[in-house]
């Protein structure tokens, strides 16, 4: 985004410059061939005398050429301003390049913490369960109802039951202890 409105202010600001770079050439050249001033290219090397212009046409050379020089100045800055342009551009790329390598890792690290997310919520929701299982028990056991009342006395019985059994085991164990201490005493007299 960044990089496309660069794009875009430098060629705006630079159309013009070029333009009036292009329209000062365009005038010069036609100026020359009006004139007949031959361009340097045309000219050959070993013909020094006739690439001398005559005196009446120096007035007019000297402001061809100081037109040249000012568009050869202005094509100077034109390629300075270009160059820097170029610069800013890879100084721009690269930091979109990081700023795109920035975004994939906080990408990564926002995918790795729903991760979590999910993982936390879903130990939440086991955590409730087994809470609302917990307290329906504790309801259960404490509620005065009749449902609860019966499973309560049901248990009791139960654990009466248990513990009657044990009591008679231990009778007969206790019991049976005795008749081996009576045998015992009695195999000694």
């Amino acid at each position: 985004m960044v990089l496309t409105n660069i794009v875009e202010d430098l060629g705006k600001s630079a159309y013009p410059v070029i333009s009036e770079v292009l329209k000062d050439m365009v005038k010069a050249t036609v100026q020359q061939n009006s004139e007949g001033i031959p361009t340097p290219s045309a000219t050959p090397p070993s013909d020094n005398a006739s690439s001398v212009p005559p005196k009446h046409e120096s007035k007019d050379n000297k402001h061809i050429t100081v037109n040249i020089d000012k568009l050869q100045t202005q094509y100077d800055l034109l390629s300075q301003r270009m160059s820097s342009f170029e610069k800013t551009l890879n100084n721009d790329e690269n930091k979109r390049k990081k700023l795109v390598n920035i975004r994939n890792g906080l990408e990564r690290e926002i995918d790795a913490s729903k991760a979590d997310i999910q993982s936390l919520e879903h130990k939440m929701s086991c955590a409730e369960i087994e809470s609302h299982d917990l307290e329906v028990l504790l309801e259960v056991e404490t509620s005065e109802s009749w449902g609860a009342k019966t499973r309560r006395d049901i248990h009791m019985e139960k654990m009466e039951k248990s513990l009657a059994e044990i009591d008679c085991f231990i009778l007969r164990l206790e019991e049976r202890q005795r008749n081996l201490e009576d045998k015992a005493n009695n195999s000694d007299d």
